[in-house]
């Protein structure tokens, strides 16, 4: 039965107040799991994309994917159960799942399954942290998830484009994290 037990996790800095009690450390059997996330952009942003499908329609789009891509370098991460790949896939699935966002996750360590082995999360960009620093306003999760929509029906007709470049004056404020995503969905 999948958990993911907060209380029993080792706390990440900034995620409990000061003078709170820490909670007790989470033991796994065997190997921890350490999750890593894709360097390339490109696999990142289709590996999320994946996960988010799979989270709302379920194994049976999983399994139809894996029945048309077989053999597609890109989506090698479903059948090369070893891979870096696949373990940041099964990790964010589960992640999302349990309520994180793609841009924010819980950073504590925890067990997917009760008595099985311990998952360490990816740390969260660098490149999150340095646009707050530079004053950028971040896109909100469904600015976010708006945006990633738009691009992914981005066609030649007018409407379309008339569509995402509205999107992306209305959010000029953001203008770093529209650019990031435009770049990583490929429609750059």
């Amino acid at each position: 039965m999948p958990i993911n037990n907060p209380a029993g996790a080792i706390p990440s800095v900034g995620h409990y107040p000061m003078g709170a009690p820490r909670p007790k450390e989470i033991l796994g059997v065997g190997k921890d799991v350490e999750v890593v996330a894709p360097q390339d952009t490109r696999m990142r942003f289709i590996i999320d994309t994946m996960a988010l499908y799979v989270l709302r329609d379920g194994c049976e789009f999983e399994q139809l994917v894996m029945a048309e891509r077989q053999g597609d370098p890109e989506f090698s991460f479903l059948f090369d159960l070893d891979s870096p790949d696949h373990v940041y896939y099964r990790w964010r699935v589960y992640s999302l799942a349990e309520g994180d966002t793609l841009r924010t996750w819980r950073m504590d360590p925890f067990q997917m399954v009760e008595g099985g082995q311990r998952w360490l999360p990816p740390a969260m960009l660098a490149v999150e942290a340095v646009k707050r620093e530079a004053g950028d306003r971040a896109l909100s999760d469904h600015e976010r998830d708006k945006w990633e929509d738009i691009l992914r029906g981005l066609t030649a007709e007018r409407a379309a484009i008339r569509a995402g470049m509205v999107f992306a004056l209305d959010h000029a404020e953001a203008a770093a994290e529209v650019v990031e995503v435009l770049q990583v969905s490929g429609a750059a």
